[in-house]
């Protein structure tokens, strides 16, 4: 008995991302009968492992990514990342945890690629600060992990649909975030850049 429950904390311990019985619906207003429901769901991820959300569209594959990052509370049911419920951390501690790449990223100001790609690492510094050697460092790796460090001088709203994605994903990685969360990452991508976001 004693040596079942070791097993088990173990098995808990190994556990990243655990989705327990979540479920949400959206309605216009509280008066009227939800238009989308998502029914019960349960997964855990594993450090390392990468899991894909399979479905139709409008099936709630984009609702079940803004569930796990926090922006929406479950209906029922909770989200854990490392034990903590999601939706409950103060944003800061989420953004240091989390990123999310989502299908269309509007811009608020214009900004140079480089400038864009190190937004990602404001989560890990105090607020009001210049980035430092380390942040320019994680920035530059991240542009290059993606394909698009010679993008790096460009402005965000010159480049086309695909690179920009590219860019999205550096700011990202230039995160550094325990989980990655990607809504369709290659909607903008060309065929190649499409086979090399897949390996």
């Amino acid at each position: 008995m004693e040596r079942g429950a070791q097993d088990g904390s173990r098995m808990n311990a190994d556990v990243r991302l655990s989705v327990e019985q979540v479920s949400y619906a959206y309605s216009p207003n509280p008066s009227q009968a939800p238009i989308f429901t998502l029914e019960a769901t349960s997964f855990q991820v594993r450090p390392g492992e990468i899991v894909a959300v399979l479905g139709p569209n409008a099936s709630g594959k984009s609702t079940v990514l803004r569930l796990i990052a926090g922006a929406l509370q479950p209906l029922s049911g909770r989200i854990l990342l490392n034990g903590a419920e999601t939706h409950l951390m103060e944003p800061r501690a989420r953004a240091q945890k989390i990123a999310m790449v989502q299908q269309e990223s509007q811009l608020l100001f214009p900004a140079k690629v480089w400038e864009f790609v190190l937004q990602g690492r404001h989560p890990h510094g105090k607020s009001l600060r210049f980035e430092n050697s380390d942040d320019v460092t994680i920035a530059t790796n991240a542009l290059r992990q993606v394909g698009a460090d010679h993008l790096s001088d460009r402005w965000m709203d010159e480049i086309s649909g695909g690179e920009k994605q590219r860019v999205i994903l550096a700011r990202a990685l230039a995160q550094q975030p325990v989980l990655l969360l990607l809504d369709e990452p290659t909607l903008h991508l060309d065929i190649g850049a499409q086979r090399f976001s897949a390996h």
